[in-house]
């Protein structure tokens, strides 16, 4: 099956490296506990980064990284036919050098040939508005009859209050399908910089999945109303 590539993301090369800073494995969540337990398969092939560096997975599911100076996440590549409830990543947490992903199987929308639809949302900007169940069960609905893989909300979700309610509103579990959030300029908000909100809920800024016969790839905005902690060069 031929693969394309669609970038609406930034993914470095894969490379292999030794002394490695970080280990986990992938692995199938067969009881969606979070724990690599005994007879859970392992998934081989799976990306791995560490937001500069990436590796695949071996034979058992585990990885090595070797860390970089500017590295605040683990995060997966999810792949296609696999969906993990908005958790593709882990924050590196002090001395913790392992970190372990838990998938769950989820094929919905996608055909045999890896063919398949999406539903794309932005500028929802809901930071100072209430009640929004009803445009939110339309786009479930909608999503569903489609028969669409994903839905990607591509920014402004917007400012600290729209941050924080968002992924309330609207994730994996709740709206019955895989949903990828990007960051959008008013998304950039006030703190150490820009994207330290976002990331505190929604995970890297820049990470990839696989639905079907597509490789996406996210990629955060150049800037916005505050300034981010990565530059132009760094995208």
């Amino acid at each position: 099956m031929k693969k394309t590539i669609l970038s609406i993301a930034l993914l470095s090369g894969i490379a292999s490296f030794a002394n490695a800073a970080y280990t986990g494995h992938v692995f199938v969540d067969k009881n969606n506990n979070g724990v690599f337990d005994k007879g859970e398969k392992a998934m081989a092939g799976v990306l791995v980064s560490d937001g500069l560096n990436v590796v695949k997975t071996a034979g058992d599911g585990s990885f090595t990284l070797p860390g970089h100076e500017r590295e605040r996440f683990i995060f997966i590549t999810t792949p296609s036919g696999y969906k993990t409830n908005n958790k593709h990543y882990h924050r590196i947490d002090g001395d913790q050098i392992s970190y372990d992903f838990g998938l769950q199987p989820y094929s919905g929308g996608i055909k045999s040939d890896g063919s398949h639809k999406y539903v794309h949302i932005a500028d929802t900007e809901i930071f100072n508005t209430d009640n929004h169940g009803d445009w939110v069960s339309n786009v479930r609905d909608y999503t569903s009859n489609e028969e669409a893989a994903f839905i990607i909300h591509t920014g402004d979700i917007c400012y600290e209050n729209g941050l924080k309610a968002h992924i309330k509103l609207m994730n994996t579990a709740n709206m019955n399908c895989p949903i990828f959030y990007c960051v959008g300029n008013h998304d950039l908000v006030k703190g150490k910089y820009g994207e330290e909100l976002f990331e505190s809920i929604y995970g890297p800024v820049f990470y990839s999945f696989d639905a079907g016969s597509v490789h996406y790839i996210v990629t955060p905005m150049a800037g916005g109303d505050y300034q981010p902690g990565y530059t132009k060069e760094d995208v």
